[in-house]
């Protein structure tokens, strides 16, 4: 009886393996599933170029009656795209001071580096821009008109400039004349100073005897102290600015604006006796300033 129960237990145990074989014959050796394949996509928006570095002008210093190109202007793009994403025409940079004309230039890429370019920037100021401090912003796009910008501060420096036409020339008098007047000469801003911040000053000399030097024709002549004289009108030239004999004096009145027109004034000056003395010329060194 016993015997009888454990064959039944091998044959049980038996058709199990069977079983388990079979089953795994048609995992490993059946026909394989229907796979369903899937396309997968994701599309990358465009990222917006960012300013990374803006290396700001030194102090520039403006070039007398005539223009002055900063070149010193520089600064660094990166677009998460690529550098090649960066509309190198779009580059440019601008100065602007409240109350002054916008100076606007372009700018220059240098070959990039991994996802960055940086670009050299040229801006022309004009010789009567103000003095003190501007601003500097720099711009660029990418190739989706995304824009980036940045901005500092620089100085423009003072320019004092003054140009005289012509000759102070009092033609030709006599002995004993009186309110002898010059004919005029302008004098022109070349620079950004204007009055009257910034005066017209006029230092004068006694005339000397250019073939007798011992004879001139002072600023000081007997009881006039005031022999030389100047103005903006020949009508008071003889009336209205006292000049000192090697003394710097300011021009009061004179309107000499900074700019591209408007920057100019007639002056005239008036010796008010001429001593006895010998024929000949009388000449001096004198000097305008602003």
């Amino acid at each position: 009886m016993k015997k009888g129960k454990k064959s039944g237990k091998w044959i049980v145990i038996s058709i199990i393996i069977l079983a388990l074989i079979i089953a795994g014959y048609f995992v490993f050796f059946g026909p394989k599933p229907l796979l369903a394949p899937t396309d997968v996509k994701i599309s990358v928006g465009n990222a917006n170029p960012t300013i990374t570095n803006l290396v700001p002008p030194a102090p520039v210093g403006l070039n007398a009656g005539t223009f002055t190109d900063v070149t010193t202007i520089h600064f660094t793009a990166r677009d998460s795209n690529g550098a090649s994403d960066l509309n190198d025409a779009t580059a440019k940079a601008t100065f602007t001071k409240s109350g002054e004309t916008n100076r606007v230039g372009s700018c220059t890429a240098n070959p990039p580096v991994g996802k960055t370019k940086t670009y050299d920037c040229t801006v022309r100021m004009e010789y009567y821009d103000k003095y003190g401090t501007w601003n500097v912003a720099v711009y660029v796009e990418d190739s989706k008109a995304a824009s980036a910008t940045d901005s500092s501060t620089f100085d423009v420096n003072l320019l004092q400039a003054l140009d005289v036409a012509a000759t102070i020339d009092l033609g030709t008098v006599n002995p004993g004349a009186t309110d002898t007047i010059s004919s005029a000469i302008t004098i022109t801003n070349l620079g950004n100073a204007e009055p009257p911040t910034y005066p017209v000053i006029i230092t004068a000399n006694d005339l000397i005897g250019v073939t007798t030097p011992s004879e001139s024709i002072p600023i000081k002549i007997g009881g006039i102290t005031n022999n030389f004289l100047a103005s903006t009108n020949a009508g008071t030239a003889c009336s209205d600015i006292t000049l000192t004999d090697a003394t710097a004096v300011p021009l009061t009145g004179v309107a000499l604006p900074r700019g591209a027109t408007g920057n100019t004034q007639s002056l005239y000056f008036c010796i008010k006796s001429i001593p006895e003395i010998s024929v000949q010329d009388y000449s001096a060194t004198w000097t305008l300033e602003l």
